[in-house]
């Protein structure tokens, strides 16, 4: 009779001990056995195994037969896995109650993060679009950021809104996506916004190789993603701040639309 790792590990994780779950294995499969043959199947040495039964039998798992040598039957699988299965249920809810009450007096997840792997980059955006459930828009001036994920993107863009971005529309023909041309005003604005991150920002923290964004994500309003080059790899920078995107998102329609707005 082969006794199974996997199920071994599964009773050990609601309270039987080892060799508790191997004897009571044993003894199902046995139906009615004697210590000895309960030790020969379950490969409970024989001195500990009067003791294992023993236990087995004041938790209400086995019966003890009379006669000599004694013989042992085990209780209904269901009959004792029920209860158990409720215990741990009521434990598990519990600590669930209790989590979620010390949650509040913990710091919050942070919001901002960097990924510096290309791989992690890849990964992250990929889960990103297809979690997307609105809305995803690109500001992109490299065709070949955007062909990373088109497959990616192409799957979803059926039952969501896509729409790229960019300076050079003709470098996106092609991808079936909604391309629109960035306006003299996003474009100073862009501009002006990376002259300040690669004269100012970077510098200050001893960056000398900053290449600027190559493809800015922003989706459902909710959260963003900046591609860039850095020191010759590709990063990441997450940004999960919802009021943050939806206010860059809204400030993009502005510019594309409100001509009386003076720009800084």
């Amino acid at each position: 009779m082969e006794i199974k790792k996997e199920i071994v590990e599964t009773l050990a994780g609601i309270g039987f001990t080892e060799y508790e779950a191997r004897a009571y294995i044993a003894l199902i499969g046995l139906g009615n056995a004697t210590a000895r043959e309960v030790s020969s199947i379950s490969g409970v040495p024989h001195g500990r195994i009067y003791s294992i039964l023993r236990s087995l039998a004041d938790k209400g798992y086995i019966f003890v037969g009379e006669g000599t040598p004694a013989s042992y039957c085990a209780e209904k699988p269901f009959d004792v896995l029920g209860p158990l299965k409720t215990e741990m249920d009521r434990r598990i809810s519990e600590a669930g109650d209790y989590l979620s009450e010390i949650q509040y007096e913990s710091l919050p997840p942070a919001k901002m993060w960097t990924i510096r792997s290309e791989i992690g980059v890849q990964n992250r955006l990929k889960t990103l679009i297809q979690n997307a459930e609105k809305e995803i828009v690109i500001l992109s001036d490299d065709p070949k950021s955007v062909k990373r994920v088109l497959e990616d993107l192409q799957k979803v863009r059926k039952r969501i809104n896509i729409e790229v971005h960019t300076f050079n529309t003709e470098a996106f023909s092609g991808m079936k996506l909604d391309v629109h041309r960035n306006s003299q005003r996003i474009i100073e604005f862009l501009k002006n916004m990376d002259d300040y991150i690669k004269d100012d920002y970077m510098k200050d923290r001893g960056f000398r190789n900053h290449k600027g964004a190559s493809c800015f994500y922003i989706f459902d309003r909710r959260i963003s993603m900046v591609v860039e080059e850095e020191n010759g790899n590709i990063i990441g920078h997450i940004i999960e701040i919802p009021e943050l995107c939806y206010m860059i998102r809204s400030f993009l329609y502005i510019l594309e639309n409100n001509t009386d707005l003076v720009l800084p």
